[in-house]
C-alpha cells in the first residue's frame, strides 16, 4: 500500500514538471497596492521545500518518541527489578537489601510512595527508627493524598516499636483527619486504653459503638475500664460526696452498666457508705442478675438487714445451687445475728464450693460459737484446699 502511494507521488511530481516546463509563466498576487509576482517554478519548489522539512521535522519527532519509550521502558524495567528483589528480600528477612532496593525503586518510579513505605518497614527491623520517619515522609511528600494510610502504617510501626507516646500523637492527627475511619479507631482505643487516657476512650466511646469497631463485650469492658477509672479518680480526689454527685452526672446507660456498677458500689463500701452500696446495688440486680454484684451485696448492710434477707430468700427460691448467693445469705443473717441461718447457709455454700471465703465465715463464726476444735479444722481445710503445698507423703515413698 505505501509503495503505491510513492508511485502515485512519483507520478504526480513528474507530470507536474512536464507541465511547468511546457508552461512556463508567472503568477501574481494583489492586494490594495501591493504587486507580488512568483514564477509557478519557485512556487513548485517551495511548497516542495515545506513539504520536505515538514517531513523532516516529522521524523525526527518520532525518533525522540522511540528515544524517550526506550528510556522510560528501562527505567520502569529498573523499577520493576529493584521492587521484586525488595519484596524478596523483605520476605526472607534480609532487611539491608530490602531498603536499599526499595530506596531505589522509588527513586525512578512514578508511584514512589509505596515502595517508601516498605523502605521504612525494612528500617525499623534495622532499628534505623531515623531512616524509618525519613522513609515516611518521603513517601508522603510523594503523594499527600494518602496521609491517611500512610499515617496508619506510622501508627502501626511505632506501637511495634514501643513508642506509646508517639503513635498517641500521631493517632490524634489521624482522629481529626478521619474520625470515622473504622481502623483509625481500633487503634485509638488500643493506644488510649494502654496509656490510661480514660478521658479519650470516653470521648470514642460513641463512635466504636455506632461503627461496631469492636464486638459488644469488648467495647462493654472498655467502657467499664475507663469509668471505672475515673470513678475511683472522684473518689480519691474529693471523697464521698464528690463521688455520689459525679454518679448522677453520668449517662443512664452507663450507671446501667454492671462492671460499672460494681466498681462505684465497691467504692462506696470502701468509703463507709454501705446504704448508698446497698441501694445501688439492689436496684440494678432488680433488672439484671450478676454474681460479682450478688457478692457484693453481702458486704452492703442497708437500714433494714430483715428486708435484705428476705429479699436474698427470694432470689434463693430460682437459684438454690449457687454458692455466691448462699455464701451472702450467710453473711447477711450473721450481721443480723442470726447464727444458725448463718451456719446452715455457710454448710450448703461450702458442700457446692469448696471456696476459701466460705471456709473463713465459717471458722470465724465456729470461734465466736465457742467451737474451737471445729473452728480450726474449718480454717485448716481451707488452707489445705487451696495451698499448693509439696506432697510430703509421696516423698517419703
Amino acid at each position: 500500500m505505501r509503495l503505491l502511494f510513492y508511485i502515485l507521488v512519483l507520478a504526480a511530481v513528474a507530470w507536474l514538471g512536464l507541465f511547468l516546463y511546457q508552461n512556463p509563466g508567472n503568477i501574481e498576487l494583489t492586494y490594495q497596492d501591493w504587486v507580488v509576482e512568483v514564477s509557478i517554478s519557485a512556487l513548485v519548489v517551495g511548497g516542495l521545500c515545506l513539504i520536505l522539512i515538514y517531513t523532516l521535522f516529522a521524523y525526527i519527532f518520532k525518533a525522540y518518541r522511540k528515544i524517550r519509550e526506550w528510556i522510560t521502558g528501562s527505567t520502569l524495567r529498573a523499577v520493576t527489578k529493584n521492587a521484586n528483589q525488595g519484596w524478596s528480600c523483605l520476605a526472607e528477612g534480609d532487611w539491608t537489601r530490602a531498603e536499599a532496593c526499595m530506596l531505589k525503586a522509588a527513586k525512578h518510579s512514578e508511584t514512589p510512595e509505596h515502595y517508601y513505605v516498605a523502605a521504612a518497614r525494612a528500617a525499623q527491623e534495622l532499628g534505623a527508627i531515623d531512616r524509618r520517619d525519613n522513609s515516611l515522609r518521603l513517601a508522603l511528600r510523594a503523594n499527600s493524598q494518602d496521609q491517611l494510610a500512610i499515617g496508619i502504617v506510622q501508627v502501626k510501626l511505632q506501637l511495634k516499636q514501643g513508642q506509646l507516646e508517639h503513635s498517641l500523637v500521631t493517632l490524634q492527627e489521624l482522629l481529626k483527619l478521619a474520625p470515622h475511619n473504622l481502623l483509625v479507631l481500633k487503634l485509638s482505643s488500643q493506644v488510649f486504653a494502654t496509656m490510661q487516657e480514660w478521658g479519650e476512650v470516653i470521648k470514642i466511646l460513641p463512635l466504636l459503638r455506632k461503627h461496631r469497631v469492636l464486638d459488644q463485650y469488648a467495647t462493654d469492658q472498655l467502657e467499664a475500664k475507663a469509668y471505672s477509672f475515673i470513678l475511683r479518680a472522684e473518689a480519691k480526689k474529693s471523697g464521698l460526696q464528690s463521688l455520689l454527685a459525679f454518679w448522677d452526672t453520668l449517662p443512664r446507660a452507663v450507671r446501667h452498666q454492671v462492671l460499672v456498677v460494681q466498681e462505684y458500689a465497691q467504692l462506696l463500701l470502701d468509703l463507709g457508705s454501705s446504704t448508698d452500696a446497698e441501694l445501688i446495688l439492689r436496684t440494678t440486680l432488680k433488672r439484671q442478675w450478676d454474681l460479682g454484684l450478688i457478692k457484693l451485696y453481702g458486704f452492703s448492710l442497708g437500714t433494714d438487714l430483715g428486708k435484705q434477707i428476705s429479699l436474698a430468700e427470694s432470689w434463693l427460691r430460682s437459684n438454690q445451687t449457687e454458692p455466691v448467693l448462699l455464701l451472702t445469705l450467710a453473711r447477711l443473717c450473721l450481721a443480723h445475728k442470726l447464727w444458725g441461718k448463718a451456719r446452715s447457709y455457710l454448710d450448703s455454700s461450702l458442700a457446692l464450693d469448696a471456696n476459701p471465703d466460705a471456709f473463713a465465715e465459717l471458722g470465724r463464726l465456729l470461734v465466736f460459737l465457742g467451737e474451737h476444735d471445729k473452728a480450726l479444722d474449718c480454717y485448716k481445710n481451707g488452707l489445705l484446699t487451696f495451698a499448693n503445698i509439696l506432697p510430703i507423703e509421696q516423698a517419703q515413698k
